[in-house]
């Protein structure tokens, strides 16, 4: 199969499961783990963007609907597949969290609500009045389904060919970025949420850790 067909050690590994649940569960045979050993996947480093770069791709949104998926990204570090599925009864800015539903694993967790993405989304929901889905569907989000997650991937690919950045940059990059950070001893609290100081002018670090909620948008 490598050879022939090339495929990835991630295919092959697939496949080989598909002929041992065949084999066990359908066929009622044994099956020899030995005979037939799982490839070994090669790890790569995950692309990590400087904060001068994540600025860059930030402000480089083609359109501020854009721009504030790109700020939820980053800002949250949640997979895109789970931004698509937040609702504007997710945002708590009494507890300062965004409450993830379904998350990988199906699991549910609260992630940080940083001030800056709080009045961004503010901002957002007074253009756009989301209802339900915190990002509607359709070209003028007003769709009863909130986005897919095709929508984040072409937000941030065109987002990063317009800021010029060489780097292979994809949505799960902004969630790279966040434990790197976390990691690192030397980044503070500030120097994390920089990148969304500058991607606008409008936009100030010091706030209230509870501001007052604005209408019935996020709380």
């Amino acid at each position: 199969m490598f050879r022939q067909r090339k495929l990835a050690p991630s295919s092959v590994t697939q496949r080989l499961a598909a002929l041992r649940f065949f084999f066990i569960k359908t066929l009622k045979r044994s099956w020899s783990v030995a005979e037939t050993p799982y490839p070994k996947q090669g790890r790569r480093l995950p692309t990590v963007l400087s904060q001068e770069e994540v600025s860059r791709l930030i402000n480089s949104a083609r359109n501020p609907f854009d721009r504030v998926l790109l700020m939820t990204l980053y800002a949250t570090g949640a997979r895109r597949a789970e931004v698509t599925r937040l609702k504007v009864s997710d945002i708590d800015s009494q507890r300062m969290v965004i409450y993830i539903q379904g998350g990988k694993g199906r699991k549910d967790r609260d992630v940080m609500l940083s001030p800056i993405l709080l009045e961004a989304l503010r901002e957002y929901w007074r253009q756009w009045k989301p209802k339900t889905w915190l990002f509607p569907g359709s070209r003028a989000h007003t769709a009863p389904c909130p986005i897919t997650s095709k929508v984040i991937w072409h937000a941030c690919h065109e987002a990063a060919l317009r800021a010029g950045l060489h780097k292979r940059v994809h949505p799960h990059t902004l969630r790279h970025y966040v434990p790197f950070l976390t990691m690192s001893c030397n980044r503070s609290r500030a120097q994390y949420f920089r990148p969304l100081q500058e991607a606008g002018n409008d936009i100030v670090l010091v706030r209230s850790i509870s501001p007052v909620p604005v209408e019935t948008g996020p709380s």
